[in-house]
């Protein structure tokens, strides 16, 4: 119970029942909701308090309330204090882990940074090496061309050298039969030459 409903309790005040709970040791807490002090009263004192008529709170001595009341604020500004160091505790592990989170946030944009940067050389690369392969391309249509034009040339030089081979052919078989009939003719005239003439007038 509280200081105030022991006091109601035990006809006496609350600061009187403050320096008596200090005085005997009685277990002191302090409520999560209100933060505000409790003691636990022993149960002789409260069944002597039950028996006895409440009577009349006397007002403590000016020279004895000056304690009692420091100690009231102390005992209701404890509860204060120690949730003002938890929430302080708190608040530092929020900040350590706001902290390690913006660490991490700019670990993360550094490395996508680096990805992005790693991204557009390759894409870079990929670009020059496309424009590589349209050239060589290039180069490779204008070879062919050159070669089937020289393949081309080379056939028409074939046709054309077939062509004068068989005329020389021709003209080979010409000049052998011009020459057999030449040799004929001059076996034929040898023959005639050769024959007696005869006289065609009389003694």
């Amino acid at each position: 119970m509280t200081y105030r409903q022991a006091g109601a309790h035990l006809g006496l005040s609350p600061e009187a029942v403050a320096r008596r709970a200090k005085r005997g040791g009685w277990p002191t807490r302090h409520t999560l909701n209100t933060g505000e002090a409790e003691i636990q009263v022993p149960r002789e004192l409260l069944a002597e308090g039950a028996k006895t008529p409440a009577r009349k709170q006397q007002r403590p001595a000016p020279d004895a309330e000056g304690p009692a009341l420091a100690d009231a604020v102390q005992a209701a500004v404890a509860p204060l204090q120690a949730a003002l160091e938890r929430q302080e505790i708190a608040n530092k592990d929020l900040q350590t882990a706001l902290d390690v989170a913006r660490a991490k946030l700019a670990a993360s944009q550094i490395e996508t940074a680096r990805a992005e940067e790693q991204r557009d050389g390759i894409e870079a690369e990929l670009a020059e090496t496309a424009k590589r392969l349209e050239r060589a391309e290039g180069d490779r249509q204008i070879l062919q061309g050159q070669a089937d034009a020289v393949r081309t040339e080379l056939h028409t030089a074939q046709l054309e050298a077939a062509q004068t081979a068989g005329k020389a052919a021709t003209e080979a078989a010409r000049r052998e039969g011009a020459e057999r009939e030449a040799a004929e003719l001059r076996r034929q005239l040898e023959a005639a030459q050769a024959k007696p003439r005869r006289r065609w007038w009389w003694p």
